[in-house]
């Protein structure tokens, strides 16, 4: 099913807000039962920021890293290598990957692979603030976190993603304009092409999926 310029939605902060605070909730529950403590944050810039940089902040971390890609007509391009931090992290650290808007997760696969090159044998975890609901796992990754799923990428009819109580709205960002995110909708299919079945998550390959992947059928 094509998206069409209806389904674009404009978000205001105080809706971004409800949903940080929810996927924040969801990352400290996990570290709680786990034991875990994130020593470094990565956001994958530029709306990225605001999650992990919230997040962060929530956490208690300090150390940031961030990531940058951009979609093209062709490829995706990675727009800086990572900078060299002052305060490195242990050796092993747990690191947590964050955007605000994941839909196919081709950039967050991307990210997922430098962490893992910059760092061998780190801890990852995925938070976005909005995941599409196909993204059930990615290579490398032990847990995925989300305030809010999305129908983004059309995997469900839009009258299987309302049964699930699943949002099929195109989320224009507070600091978006909706000319910006449809050109950039757009840039990103032209370059996908068809959206195969197939392509849902990561394929069978990726870790097992987090016991904080989904929620129960009428949460957001």
């Amino acid at each position: 099913m094509e998206l069409t310029r209806s389904a674009l939605r404009s978000l205001s902060y105080a809706e971004l807000g409800e949903i940080l605070e929810r996927l924040t909730g969801r990352v400290r529950r996990h570290l709680r039962a786990t034991r875990g403590r994130v020593e470094l944050v990565a956001p994958i810039l530029r709306s990225g920021a605001v999650t992990g940089l919230h997040l962060a902040s929530k956490l208690g971390v300090t150390r940031v890293l961030p990531l940058q890609f951009k979609h093209r007509e062709t490829a995706i391009e990675r727009l800086f290598a990572p900078p060299l931090l002052a305060s490195p992290p242990p050796r092993r650290p747990t690191i947590l990957l964050c955007d605000t808007n994941t839909v196919r997760a081709e950039i967050a696969r991307l990210a997922v692979a430098e962490l893992l090159a910059l760092y061998p044998g780190a801890t990852l975890l995925f938070a976005s603030a909005v995941l599409d609901q196909g993204i059930a796992s990615l290579a490398g990754v032990k847990a995925i976190f989300f305030g809010r799923l999305s129908n983004e990428a059309r995997l469900l009819s839009v009258r299987e993603a309302r049964a699930r109580s699943i949002t099929n709205d195109v989320y224009v960002f507070p600091w978006e304009t909706a000319a910006e995110q449809w050109r950039q909708i757009r840039a990103a299919s032209l370059r996908q092409g068809p959206q195969a079945p197939a392509a849902r998550g990561a394929g069978a390959r990726g870790p097992r999926r987090s016991a904080h992947r989904r929620p129960p059928p009428r949460r957001g």
